[in-house]
């Protein structure tokens, strides 16, 4: 009877270590892969960071090139319709200044609406 006992109590200690050592098993694979989601969610969240901030970035540079156009703009017409050049000065009626300021408003207002930056 002792014999049977010692049997039955070690194949029910195998058994239970078995049971533990499964549960642990699992548990550590739940931990892993709630590790991996956390690592795949912040790589996410990284991603869309980088993808954000490299779009405004172009929008600046495009708002920069299209302010930069009107200023160009602005002074073409000048030089058109008066006499000089930018670099040393124009002369012109004021009906051509008002006329160009008006227009580089325009053009001004146009790129911050054609690149607005949010």
């Amino acid at each position: 009877m002792n014999k049977n006992f010692l049997i039955i109590a070690g194949g029910l200690a195998v058994c239970s270590w078995i049971i533990v050592a499964g549960f642990q098993g699992v548990q550590s694979q739940k931990a892993q892969s709630i590790e991996r989601q956390q690592v795949i969610a912040l790589m996410a969240e990284k991603e869309r960071e980088t993808a954000k901030a490299d779009a405004r970035k172009r929008q600046e540079i495009l708002l920069d090139y299209c302010l930069d156009d009107a200023d160009d703009s602005y002074w073409s017409f000048m030089e058109k319709n008066g006499t000089g050049k930018r670099a040393t000065g124009i002369t012109a009626s004021t009906h051509y200044w008002d006329t160009a300021k008006a227009d580089k408003k325009t053009n001004v207002q146009n790129c911050y609406s054609r690149y607005p930056l949010e």
